[in-house]
Formats: C-alpha cells, sequence, structure tokens
C-alpha cells in the first residue's frame, strides 16, 4: 500500500485498535482451544464450528498483523472494513459453538463486534454489524433445534436485539464525535504548520525580491557546503542605483530590484542561491565551481544586469560591481569578506574609469 497523510493521532488510534484486536484474537484462539480439549465434556459442544472459529481467528490475525503494520495508508479503512467482518464472522461462530450447551450464555459477546465497529467505521460500522448479528441471531433461533439439537432461550431475539441497538447507536455516535474531534485537530495542527511555513518563509526571504536573505544563505551554507569541494561567492553591488531612486522614485527603484533578482536567478543553476543582503547588495553562492568558472558566472551576470531596465515611462541602464572568491574550506564568512573586498576594488576601478570618461568629455 503507498503511504497516506494521515494525523498523527488517528494513526495512534488506529495502532491501538489493531493491538487490542491481535491480543483479543489470540485470547479467543487460546479459549477455544481449552473448551474443545480441555472441557470436552461440555454438551452440544460443536467441535467443527470450534474448530473453523479458532483456525479463522489465528488467520484474521495475519490480517491483522498487515493492518497495524500499514495504518497510515490509503487502503486502511478497506483493510480495516475486511477485519470487521470476519472478526463479526468469528463471534458468531463462536455464540453457535456454544449454543447446544443451556449453562452457557455468550450471546453478550455480539456487543464486542458493534463496539469495534463503531471504533473503525463509526456509526455506519456499528450499525452494520447490529443488522449482521441480529439477522444472525434470528437465524440461530428459528433452526436451533436443526443446528444445535436444542431450541435456544428466547433471549437472542428479544433481549439480545434491543441492547445491542442500544449498543450500536451509543458507541456510533461517541466514535462519530470522536473522530469529528481528530478532525477537527488535525485540521488546528495543519494550520499552526501552515503558519509556521509562513512565518519561516517570511524570516528566511526578502519580501520585496523573494530572494532569500542573509539567515537563509548562512542556513543553505551549514546544510550543503562541505569543505574539500570548490565553493565560489559572488557578491555584487548595482552601481548607479542610487541615482535612478533619486530620479525616478523609490517605487521605481525598487522595480529595478525585482528585474535584477529575476535576471540573477535566469543567470544561475536551479542548485545555486541568489539572495539578497539589503539594499542593492545581492550574493550568489555556487556549489562547486572553480575560480575560473566563478569569473565567467560574474561577467554573465554583469552582461544580463547592464542590460536596459523599462522603469514606467523611462528607460535606465546600470551597472554591476561583482567580486568573486573561491575556496575548497567551506568558511562562507572567509569567502563572504574576499569577495566583498573585491567588488569594492571593482566598483573603485568602474567609478575612477566614469570620471576619466567624464574629464575626457
Amino acid at each position: 500500500m503507498q503511504p497516506f497523510q494521515v494525523d498523527d493521532a488517528l494513526v495512534r488510534m488506529r495502532r491501538s485498535l489493531e493491538w487490542a484486536g491481535l491480543i483479543s484474537r489470540a485470547a479467543a484462539v487460546v479459549w477455544i482451544v481449552a473448551e474443545l480439549l480441555v472441557l470436552p465434556a461440555i454438551p452440544g459442544m460443536s467441535t467443527v464450528i470450534g474448530i473453523s472459529a479458532a483456525v479463522a481467528e489465528a488467520l484474521i490475525n495475519v490480517l491483522g498483523v498487515y493492518a497495524l503494520r500499514n495504518v497510515a495508508h490509503r487502503r486502511y479503512p478497506r483493510v480495516s472494513a475486511v477485519l470487521l467482518a470476519v472478526d463479526t464472522l468469528a463471534i458468531i461462530a463462536m455464540v453457535y459453538s456454544s449454543a447446544g450447551n443451556p449453562d452457557l450464555v455468550f450471546w453478550p459477546l455480539m456487543v464486542i463486534p458493534i463496539i469495534v465497529g463503531a471504533y473503525r467505521h463509526q456509526l455506519t460500522g456499528a450499525l452494520a454489524v447490529f443488522a449482521a448479528e441480529a439477522v444472525a441471531g434470528g437465524l440461530l433461533y428459528i433452526y436451533s433445534p436443526q443446528l444445535v439439537g436444542r431450541q435456544v432461550e428466547a433471549d437472542l431475539v428479544s433481549i439480545a436485539p434491543g441492547l445491542e441497538l442500544v449498543v450500536a447507536v451509543l458507541t456510533g455516535l461517541l466514535s462519530r464525535a470522536h473522530h469529528n474531534h481528530l478532525d477537527q485537530l488535525a485540521a488546528a495542527r495543519a494550520s499552526l504548520r501552515a503558519q509556521a511555513r509562513d512565518l519561516r518563509a517570511q524570516a528566511l526571504h526578502d519580501p520585496l525580491t523573494g530572494l532569500g536573505n542573509r539567515h537563509l544563505l548562512h542556513e543553505h551554507a551549514r546544510a550543503s557546503v562541505r569543505p574539500g569541494g570548490p565553493t565560489s561567492v559572488l557578491v555584487l553591488d548595482l552601481d548607479g542605483f542610487k541615482e535612478v531612486n533619486d530620479r525616478l522614485g523609490h517605487a521605481a527603484g525598487d522595480e529595478l530590484l525585482q528585474v535584477t533578482a529575476a535576471r540573477l536567478r535566469a543567470e544561475v543553476r536551479d542548485h545555486d542561491l541568489v539572495v539578497r543582503l539589503g539594499g542593492d547588495e545581492f550574493v550568489v553562492l555556487l556549489h562547486d565551481t572553480d575560480t575560473h568558472r566563478a569569473h565567467e558566472v560574474a561577467a554573465r551576470l554583469r552582461a544580463s544586469l547592464t542590460q536596459p531596465v523599462r522603469l514606467g515611462a523611462a528607460t535606465v541602464e546600470v551597472d554591476a560591481s561583482i567580486g568573486a572568491a573561491t575556496a575548497r574550506d567551506g568558511d562562507l564568512d572567509n569567502l563572504m569578506r574576499l569577495a566583498d573586498a573585491e567588488m569594492y576594488r571593482i566598483k573603485s576601478a568602474h567609478h575612477l574609469l566614469r570620471e576619466a570618461v567624464a574629464a575626457g568629455s
């Protein structure tokens, strides 16, 4: 059977029920064997029915073990229904096997499958078992002279059905209320888990760009960066972002950051990580990437980021200063320092170049 999402509380209830069933059936086998072998002088005992019931209980326990091991799977309710049916038949067989002895009254045992049916399938299960046992009790009463050699007491059709119906309704309704309570608890737990996931996502991601933040960067590095393999870090800063913010406003600046984030994601591999540290500063963590490959990625990112961006009625162009660092020791803080220092060296060089161009013009 395939795994299925089932609430833990329901799984525990199912597991307890299956354990109770296994123990009860084992006890029933011992009782039947004792009744047949240790007490052979009981008049009216049907040996064939007794042996059949003992064998059936033992075989049912095989299915019970299977159900116990699969309480959290999709088809468990079907297996549970089969167990309920065969358990009910086994109890009826036990009542039939002892009906020939007027000193033994075992029809009260028939309330047990009703209670089990309520736990397994709520009111529907309890009423289904009641109906089966009512029919079985009526047939035993009618044909008891032929089946067990004597007329059984009228309690089987007078008192028993009323008692069994009361038990079926009460236990069925209680089980329904219990399952509803479990459903409510499961829904509440699912809601709390969803809220926790949302809070975690908010704590680890930048709300403007959807990229990870500094916390996610360090968490990701602890989980995935291993010493020995080449790991590269790119630290980049947008040149000219402040001018866009001052000239077009913060809304345009925010849109530029969102475009930048999308372009960065598009240029790296799925297992690499892009984060926004704040402002217009971004970091790209490249797994299994040596120095040469890191500089190739940096050049590709810069080429993408320097493409014109349409912001409302204006078209702007910005540059990017990108510093790269590579190491095999898995030390993210050291990589960040090295890449940040290179980024500032490149940024200064870009600034001097722009000043030289402006002076020449």
